[in-house]
């Protein structure tokens, strides 16, 4: 096989969605500089999204970080003192060198993720889904989140491009998924035409 080299790598969050700087020293501090909610949602958006934003940035220590970002909104319920808020955190990564889709996909069912092929434009990989529990100083106790994590083998590489989603809100998984799902076809390599070009799913 021909030696393959990825020059870019390409996601498009929707505009509703915040990205920061993944070397920001204080990301906590950044969120609460960036989220667009009302100011009266904007600290509980902020004590949802900071530790959710600190466990991907501890699942990625080792890896090559492309992209951090957020969703954040606050919906009015009629009777509720407070705004129901609905949070997610998506970060973008290189791996670190790994044994291939195969030994990803191991890794991740030992962990105790469900695991499934998937097909992107980036091309094919493993979608991994599964709940972990999140601890932050603001809240009481452990808050179980949902993981949807998306791994594709960067061409030409023995690494991974892993996008990795984040949410407590369990009772909205399906929308959010889809949500996830619609960012993930997104991710692209740009690759030396005369070289190689990914498999694309679509015009």
């Amino acid at each position: 096989m021909d030696e393959l080299t990825a020059t870019e790598i390409v996601l498009h969050l929707p505009g509703s969605w915040v990205e920061c700087d993944p070397r920001a020293p204080d990301l906590v501090e950044e969120l609460r500089r960036m989220v667009a909610v009302p100011a009266g949602a904007r600290d509980a958006a902020v004590d949802l999204l900071a530790p959710l934003a600190l466990e991907l940035r501890r699942t990625t220590v080792g890896a090559d970080v492309v992209l951090v970002g957020f969703y954040a909104d606050a919906v009015e319920i009629e009777g509720a003192a407070d705004p129901f808020v609905v949070t997610a955190n998506v970060t973008l990564a290189i791996s670190p060198p790994v044994a291939g889709i195969e030994g990803a996909t191991a890794a991740l069912r030992d962990a105790g993720a469900d695991v499934a092929p998937v097909d992107l434009p980036a091309g094919r990989g493993v979608l991994a889904t599964g709940v972990t529990t999140v601890t932050g100083e603001s809240w009481e106790g452990e808050v179980t989140a949902r993981t949807r994590r998306y791994l594709v083998p960067v061409p030409g590489s023995d690494r991974m491009a892993a996008l990795s989603f984040l949410t407590p809100n369990l009772d909205l998984a399906g929308q959010l998924d889809e949500v996830f799902d619609a960012i993930a076809h997104t991710l692209e390599f740009v690759v030396d035409d005369t070289v190689h070009s990914p498999v694309r799913s679509g015009t």
